[in-house]
């Protein structure tokens, strides 16, 4: 029930108020700050009509918070079936989706080209 669930928030904000690390102010402020930050589109100025274009900004705010790739919140231990699944959704919510063959191939050339750019500038920067 929900009452046990604010039963137990409360108590681990009594508990961290107690030690001095936090207290149920400063938790509240926090997640009103990350709901707003993680939101732009909704609380800023960031354009999201479709639901695709809201993930891939998720994915895109959560990539400048820290996280090393978009595939880091899919667990390891999910069955293939599942995780393949998971993983192409990611993958989905920033752009790697295709209607067709040749698509794919523009998009491979696209990222080789990229990759070329920064061996090339890593490389001028060295000389």
């Amino acid at each position: 029930e929900i009452g046990d669930l604010f039963l137990h928030l409360v108590f681990y904000c009594k508990i961290g108020q107690e030690k001095g690390a936090f207290d149920v102010t400063e938790v509240l402020n926090a997640i009103c700050d990350k709901l707003v930050h993680r939101h732009p589109h909704i609380y800023g100025n960031v354009e999201a009509t479709t639901e695709e274009e809201v993930k891939a900004n998720w994915e895109k705010l959560k990539l400048k918070e820290g996280k090393k790739s978009v595939l880091e919140g899919v667990p390891k231990s999910l069955p293939a079936i599942v995780k393949a699944a998971r993983i192409q959704e990611k993958a989905k919510g920033i752009g790697f989706e295709w209607d067709n063959r040749e698509d794919v191939w523009g998009k491979v050339d696209e990222e080789m080209k990229e990759l070329s750019e920064e061996v090339n500038a890593g490389t001028s920067q060295e000389k």
